[in-house]
């Protein structure tokens, strides 16, 4: 999960430190894989959490052979900061 400090404006709506989760999609030999930042919250219901996603923020692209999760999210926070300048992002758990 990445907390976002600002606000981040997708169409009219205006998202104001949310949390974002990184969908990870990955890639055959022939196509990068897929970090996709999601706005949305968190319900826990019963000690289950779980992430509802409500608008996709942005879809970076890895290339590379197997990659991990982690070099996974370390491009989204990359192309988060330089689509989003005005906002900071840290890893949170």
């Amino acid at each position: 999960m990445i907390q976002t400090q600002g606000t981040i404006s997708i169409g009219l709506a205006n998202y104001t430190d949310p949390l974002l989760n990184i969908y990870f999609g990955s890639a055959t030999k022939f196509t990068p894989s897929q970090g996709i930042a999601q706005i949305g919250t968190i319900t826990t219901n019963e000690e289950v959490s779980t992430f509802n996603a409500v608008t996709n923020v942005g879809t970076y692209d890895y290339v590379g052979e197997n990659p991990s999760f982690d070099e996974v999210q370390n491009a989204v926070l990359l192309g988060l900061a330089i689509d989003y300048p005005t906002c900071t992002f840290s890893i949170s758990e």
